[in-house]
């Protein structure tokens, strides 16, 4: 972890960088408040000392997993900043998300969460006329309409048996994925085995069958409008999806609930 103060020489610090660079085996990750403003790293206001650190990525092979989210707010200007880079080995890069939360938390610097798991974060929608759901990671966004008569629960189970379905076609062998659900009935049913439920036995055997293909999978709550990012976009989506007119099957005894 590296931190640097507000007075600071750019040429001294990244020097000290260096010298943790080579105590440090690859592939490894960088993570710091560098105080530099690059345009490489997303600042709007570049400055020299920017240069300097940018320079020290290039010439020492590192790559940036900072995708051009700001990650500091200013006190006194208001004014956001990117000062916080995450830097890693390239052949590692591929291996991590990267993804700033948008609640400070009471500090004037944002969240910043690094996974070693490719998030997917998944949910359902219900209106008084309409049910559907969605999922979306990077390079990858889901919409489904499901029949009106379809339950809440049902979407949310659909809609982690749909990602599983797509990571048995796409992913290949030591992948690791991250399903983020903020359904915790559609957790507690997988967790008691609720095989009563035609998708829980079928979200099971497909975990079952990844699991024997070498893909790392978890399953995990994530909490609804406490300001993730991929939960807010999966939510959004999956109301957008309310209005679609195309459907979707569901399992049939679902319609006679």
């Amino acid at each position: 972890m590296v931190s640097a103060g507000t007075q600071w020489c750019a040429g001294d610090v990244m020097a000290s960088v260096k010298i943790l660079k080579r105590q440090l085996s690859p592939p490894l990750l960088l993570l710091g408040d560098f105080n530099a403003h690059g345009e490489l790293c997303g600042s709007e206001e570049p400055r020299p000392s920017g240069r300097v650190v940018e320079d020290f990525i290039a010439g020492n092979d590192l790559s940036i997993l900072n995708t051009g989210s700001q990650t500091y707010l200013h006190p006194a200007s208001g004014s956001f900043t990117v000062i916080d880079l995450s830097l890693c080995s390239p052949s590692a890069h591929i291996d991590f998300t990267w993804e700033v939360d948008t609640d400070q938390h009471g500090s004037d610097h944002f969240p910043i969460f690094i996974s070693n798991h490719k998030v997917i974060f998944t949910d359902g929608s219900k209106s008084d006329s309409a049910v559907a759901f969605s999922a979306t990671a990077d390079n990858l966004r889901i919409q489904i309409r499901l029949s009106d008569s379809a339950s809440i629960f049902s979407a949310e189970l659909l809609d982690i048996y749909q990602v599983l379905t797509l990571l048995e076609c796409l992913a290949n062998d030591q992948q690791q994925f991250l399903i983020a659900t903020n359904s915790l009935s559609s957790l507690q049913a997988l967790g008691n085995f609720n095989i009563k439920h035609p998708y829980v036995f079928k979200i099971l055997e497909k975990c079952t069958l990844l699991h024997k293909k070498g893909i790392d999978l978890v399953i995990s709550w994530c909490p609804s409008h406490v300001g993730v990012m991929g939960n807010e976009r999966a939510d959004l989506l999956a109301k957008e999806a309310l209005s679609f007119t195309t459907y979707f099957g569901i399992w049939k005894s679902e319609k006679q609930k």
